[in-house]
């Protein structure tokens, strides 16, 4: 009896343990969850644009071929047609209608410089703020998540990973979110010298990270409207994290999901 009993001592200390470890662990778990979340979410994102930039180009190919060959064309069409059936249907990839096939052509034609020009025109347009010409804090903070990302995308696809917000937002959090260091690492600046518009280099040749423009628009130290450039491109760094993340939790966790051997979350 004395045995069981002992045996039965141990066992529920090493529950008492096991409990107790794992919610001094609880931060750290829930902190790697949400970052597998994160590039699941990426992952599926890229997947659906990436299938959309290829049914452009294929239907871009049929169409050369109606010079080459009717009867292969029309072919082809039906194999095009078969396959987009059997496609599910995708994410939109604007939450307020735009489209962004002008945008795929000008990319995709290497014409970055008109590329650039009209992803600013087209984020003006999404916050209404074309007559104004530039972008209030609160119309970046409102920005919707599908066109950040899919902007981000497209350019991402295009320069095969020289240009975007994403590899902008990494070069920030290197750099310890200075605006001036980011510039030098950007080629927005050079030898204390900020480079105008006009200056900028709209080539693969560029420096990683050298597009899109959207904190400034004249002048690399001059901001756009009311707030400063690094301000602005602060801004525009934390919305697109926010829609890039699997979930906000803006109110705690309810206490359910953290029972049994982990214990609640507090």
């Amino acid at each position: 009896m004395a045995k069981k009993d002992s045996h039965k001592k141990k066992s529920d200390q090493k529950k008492s343990k096991k409990k107790h470890i794992g919610k001094d662990d609880q931060p750290k778990q829930l902190e790697i969850l949400i970052h597998q979340l994160s590039e699941v979410q990426a992952q599926l994102r890229n997947a659906s644009l990436e299938r959309q930039a290829m049914r452009e180009e294929l239907q871009a190919i049929s169409l050369q071929m109606t010079a080459i060959d009717p009867t292969a064309l029309q072919e082809n069409l039906g194999k095009i047609a078969d396959y987009l059936n059997t496609v599910e249907a995708e994410q939109p990839l604007s939450e307020v209608g735009i489209n962004y096939q002008p945008l795929i052509n000008l990319l995709s034609d290497g014409k970055w410089r008109k590329a650039d020009e009209w992803t600013w025109q087209v984020l003006l347009q999404i916050a209404g703020r074309q007559e104004k010409g530039w972008l209030e804090l609160e119309d970046i903070q409102s920005l919707p998540c599908n066109d950040l990302t899919t902007i981000n995308y497209f350019w991402e696809y295009y320069s095969h990973g020289i240009f975007g917000l994403q590899v902008q937002q990494n070069i920030w959090l290197e750099v310890g979110e200075q605006y001036t260091n980011l510039c030098d690492r950007l080629g927005w600046r050079h030898l204390d010298n900020w480079k105008y518009y006009d200056e900028l280099t709209f080539n693969l040749d560029a420096p990683v990270g050298h597009l899109p423009v959207l904190g400034w628009r004249k002048r690399a130290c001059y901001g756009a409207g009311k707030k400063s450039a690094g301000e602005n491109l602060s801004a525009i760094f934390q919305r697109f994290y926010q829609c890039t993340l699997p979930l906000i939790l803006e109110e705690p966790l309810p206490a359910e999901m953290f029972t049994d051997e982990i214990g609640e979350y507090n």
